[in-house]
């Protein structure tokens, strides 16, 4: 790394994440940045092999939660016909006042070149980035703190303790954490939080110790490939079964669909 900027760790987000820069840098134009390329691209094909069919007795709504949203809006979007209801969280709260300005359709970041893309990718390209807008803001339910270094991760009074029948984690991890123990802690956390027989969806970068944007340096532990499918098997998750587990990688941006056993 070529750079005389300070390499900023997760104590250092609470005031130099700058969630506007973040926004301009990776959100302006989806198709300019590789990583959030490749997620928008996959993640409508991964909504589409969800199975969350109810039983005919099962009253409960589907609920979908997102750990560490950042300041973005694609998991709603992109998972807005797949279930009931939806959950943002992150660690910051100047992102989480980001969700909330868009969750109460106020002003915040202009998202339809984002949209536009999701809906082209799910083969609905004349669909309206309004009626996009409408449909996962009827959806989401609430936007609240996490932390995946703390048990139970999400600081929500009205949590029943139910689990979720999706947990998703994009670019959150692997920055989070420092070591390898970190990152399989803070996935044990997160796995804790998916209801039996649900899903895992976890995205990420592999082999990067540092991300730059607003002028600024933000580490991240080096994950590799191996590292990460040890830190999935150890929290009961199986790299080798094409039933339960699908994995994309590309240009070692990766992205994990896992369904947790009936236990």
């Amino acid at each position: 790394m070529q750079s005389d900027l300070p390499l900023l760790t997760r104590v250092d987000y609470a005031w130099a994440f700058d969630a506007n820069a973040y926004l301009s840098d990776f959100y302006s134009s989806p198709v300019s940045d590789p990583a959030m390329t490749m997620m928008l691209s996959v993640l409508p094909i991964i909504a589409e092999r969800l199975s969350l069919k109810k039983a005919q007795t099962q009253t409960a709504a589907t609920r979908l939660l997102d750990i560490g949203s950042g300041p973005t809006i694609h998991m709603a979007v992109v998972f807005r016909d797949k279930v009931d209801e939806i959950y943002l969280s992150d660690y910051l709260e100047q992102n989480c006042e980001q969700l909330r300005l868009w969750m109460q359709d106020r002003k915040s970041f202009d998202w339809r070149s984002v949209l536009r893309y999701i809906a082209q990718r799910e083969g609905q390209a004349t669909l309206s980035v309004e009626e996009m807008e409408v449909t996962s803001r009827s959806k989401l339910r609430a936007v609240f703190h996490c932390d995946v270094f703390k048990p139970g991760v999400v600081d929500w009074p009205e949590y029943d303790g139910l689990g979720f029948d999706v947990v998703s984690s994009l670019f959150c991890l692997e920055f989070a954490s420092n070591t390898f123990d970190d990152f399989t802690n803070a996935l044990t956390n997160v796995v804790r939080l998916v209801k039996p027989g649900g899903y895992l969806i976890l995205g990420g970068v592999l082999g990067e110790s540092w991300c730059k944007f607003g002028g600024r340096l933000f580490s991240s532990f080096p994950l590799t490939e191996a590292q990460l499918f040890a830190s999935l098997r150890q929290n009961g998750l199986n790299p080798a079964d094409p039933t339960t587990f699908t994995y994309y990688n590309h240009s070692d941006i990766f992205l994990v669909l896992a369904q947790l056993g009936q236990f």
